[in-house]
């Protein structure tokens, strides 16, 4: 499937096929050596399956991202983040044609971007995707985006409001806006949760509340929840239970039964920032209204829930995202380690223990 011939002009010729019957295409050189470790190279790569046709690594990285989204059913908040990574990518490699890109660039790119280290995380997720995929549609032989290190985040940990700034948050809300306090400290709801929380989804009867949708504030709409995983029913306590009943008592349900509204339409994002805004100030605290999240979860670690409990009513995927988030928020296990021994050697005899310490048990 290649071979070489020297030309009259003195220059070698090598031919190849990319797949037999396929048409030849054909490349010239100087050297005779350099024809011949071309077709080696040629065949080697269609022999193993790695070969990849030189004109499609000419097309720029940015313009093969810009297409990769465009192909994606990403949301509306996903797909304004890949834009914005593809963004910076145009803006740092240019016109630079994908099959040139190396993992040295790719690091360089990365260390030259002077943000929060969870955005840098994310721009490079979605360059890596769209190297990934130019890998596997055959576009590139290899996939440059492997080993990359990224910045670090700092690894503080989330502050949780106390009981008493919960309290001072809710005295200090705007009128009809005090059970967004409620939501997010008493059943950990996000944001778009809390928003898009209609009453057909509260069951009074067995005391849950059912999570299975959100309220995007951009686009004014019900959109599915953040990920898989945040589909979930939360037990209700009695007092939550008794503010979102007061809640429709007192101001009605909004279009499609929201708790939350203004004039009864679903709160946007604007309408929503601006009353947690007024809500901090009247209370004189900087809280952000997902630290209302951070309480409802300490709550539950500080009353003993195991943290698989935890996880399931906080809607995470899996009890290691919650531990990764909370684990400082554990009571320690100190005592409870050295009554779990006593307990266990209760009944065990002087001599017992004597013959166990000889017998070199560690």
């Amino acid at each position: 499937m290649a071979s070489i011939d020297k030309r009259p002009d003195g220059k070698w010729r090598a031919r190849y096929r990319e797949v037999p019957g396929g048409p030849q295409k054909t490349k010239h050189f100087k050297l005779k050596r350099d024809a011949e470790d071309f077709v080696l190279a040629i065949a080697t790569d269609l022999r193993r399956g790695v070969y990849v046709d030189p004109a499609l690594g000419r097309t720029p990285l940015a313009g093969a991202m810009a297409a990769h989204i465009d192909r994606q059913p990403y949301r509306h908040n996903t797909r304004v983040n890949a834009l914005n990574a593809l963004g910076h990518v145009r803006a740092y490699f240019g016109d630079r044609p994908i099959a040139s890109i190396r993992s040295s660039d790719l690091q360089a790119f990365v260390t030259s971007l002077n943000l929060e280290p969870r955005t840098v995380a994310t721009i490079y997720q979605h360059l890596r995707t769209t190297l990934r995929a130019a890998h596997l549609d055959g576009v590139l032989g290899r996939d440059p985006a492997q080993r990359i290190k990224l910045p670090k985040h700092d690894g503080s940990e989330i502050v949780a409001p106390t009981v008493e700034e919960v309290a001072a948050l809710y005295e200090g809300a705007p009128d009809g806006f005090a059970v967004a306090v409620v939501l997010g400290a008493g059943l950990g709801l996000r944001a778009g949760e809390a928003a898009g929380l209609s009453v057909d989804r509260v069951d009074f009867l067995h005391r849950e509340v059912r999570i299975d949708r959100q309220w995007h504030g951009k686009l004014d709409r019900f959109e599915p929840v953040k990920y898989a995983a945040s589909n979930r029913t939360i037990p209700a306590s009695d007092r939550v239970l008794e503010a979102l009943a007061a809640q429709v008592e007192r101001h009605g349900t909004g279009d499609h039964g929201v708790l939350m509204h203004a004039g009864g339409r679903p709160l946007n994002s604007n309408r929503m920032d601006w009353r947690w805004e007024q809500t901090g100030r009247t209370a004189g605290l900087q809280v952000t209204f997902h630290q209302l999240r951070h309480s409802f979860a300490s709550s539950l670690i500080a009353a003993g829930c195991s943290i698989v409990a935890v996880q399931r009513a906080l809607g995470h995927a899996k009890p290691s995202v919650t531990l990764n988030v909370y684990g400082h928020l554990m009571p320690s296990d100190t005592e409870r380690i050295r009554s779990a021994v006593d307990l266990a050697w209760s009944g065990a005899t002087e001599d017992s223990l004597r013959t166990v310490g000889e017998s070199g048990m560690r």
